[in-house]
């Protein structure tokens, strides 16, 4: 999506569609990020992993923000486990 953004000087510019987008902009998709945890793996070179993420999907971030993700979703997999709010109750998780 493409659109024109006036800005004054002064007044700047703002319209309430712009958090609605900004906010849709900044978001990465659940099939994204599990394209990003499984590429990177067990990785330690985020970068590389990013590369490759852009090499074979359309998905385009940079190794932080890789990096920020593949962290973000590992932890929210340990809170679900710890929490027993994970969507595999048969497996149990013991954090060493």
């Amino acid at each position: 999506m493409k659109r024109v953004r006036w800005h004054g000087a002064t007044a700047g510019s703002r319209t309430v569609i712009d958090g609605y987008l900004d906010r849709a902009e900044r978001t990465v998709s659940v099939g994204a990020r599990e394209m990003a945890c499984r590429i990177n793996g067990a990785g330690t070179n985020f970068d590389r992993a990013a590369a490759d993420l852009k090499h074979l999907t359309p998905v385009t971030m940079s190794g932080e923000t890789l990096r920020r993700l593949v962290e973000d979703e590992g932890k929210a997999v340990l809170k679900a486990f710890a929490t027993g709010t994970h969507p595999f109750p048969h497996i149990t998780f013991v954090h060493r």
